[in-house]
C-alpha cells in the first residue's frame, strides 16, 4: 500500500496512511541524528521527549500534506500541480507551527520568485498579479 496505488483523489485515508508512515519514519531517523549528534538528553525521559519532538511534527507534515492534497483534487475535480503546491505550503505551514524553535529564516524567507518558478507550470494561471 502506497501512495501512488490509487489516483489522485481517490482513497485519500490510504493515502494519508502511506505519507504518515514515510514521514513519521523519516521523523525518526532525525530524531535518531539528534539525539545523538546534537542534544544528547540524559535520561529516558528526556530522550523520549526528544524523539516525539522531532518525530510528531514531521509525521503530522506528511499526514496535513496527503491529506490537503487529495482533498484539493477531490474538489476541484482537477489533477495538477496546484493540488500539490497547496498540499506543501500547508504541510510547512503546519511543521512550522509544531516546531517554534525552528529559526526565522528557514519559515519565512520564501522570495515571490521562488513562487512565481512553481506557479509557472500551472496551465492558465495568471502571474500578473505577481511582483
Amino acid at each position: 500500500m502506497g501512495y501512488t496505488d490509487n489516483p489522485d483523489g481517490k482513497e485519500c485515508f490510504q493515502k494519508i496512511w502511506a505519507c504518515t508512515k514515510y514521514s513519521g519514519m523519516l521523523g525518526l531517523v532525525v530524531s535518531t541524528y539528534d539525539v545523538l549528534m546534537y542534544t544528547k538528553p540524559q535520561g529516558y525521559v528526556p530522550t523520549l521527549g526528544a524523539y516525539i519532538r522531532s518525530t510528531v511534527p514531521l509525521a503530522g507534515a506528511g499526514a496535513v500534506f496527503a491529506a490537503v492534497t487529495c482533498a484539493s483534487t477531490s474538489l476541484r475535480g482537477k489533477d495538477d500541480k496546484l493540488n500539490y503546491f497547496l498540499g506543501g505550503k500547508l504541510s510547512r505551514w503546519h511543521y512550522r507551527c509544531s516546531c517554534p524553535k525552528l529559526p526565522r529564516w528557514s519559515a519565512h524567507r520564501l522570495p515571490a520568485g521562488c513562487v512565481r518558478h512553481h506557479l509557472q507550470g500551472l496551465e492558465g494561471l495568471r502571474l500578473e498579479a505577481l511582483p
